[in-house]
């Protein structure tokens, strides 16, 4: 409760702050598509011999190509 007393009345606005233009929709997406598709693909992995099953190599697929597009765009 000190903490946040303190720090309300000693940090101010800066005079120099931009306000945001909005979310970027787009990266949003990418990014939850490709740590989405990682993440299944390491749950599924194993269960199906990760890259002998087509469903296991779409999802990686799937996930290198979201999040190099993502860092990209």
């Amino acid at each position: 409760m000190l903490a946040l007393a303190l720090t309300l009345s000693f940090i101010t606005d800066s005079e120099h702050q931009q306000k945001v233009g909005g979310v970027d929709w787009l990266g949003l997406g990418l990014l939850a598509a490709g740590v989405g598709a990682l993440q299944i693909m390491l749950e599924r992995g194993e269960r199906l011999d990760w890259f002998a099953s087509g469903s296991v190599r779409l999802l990686a697929i799937t996930s290198v190509v979201s999040l190099i597009t993502f860092i990209l765009a």
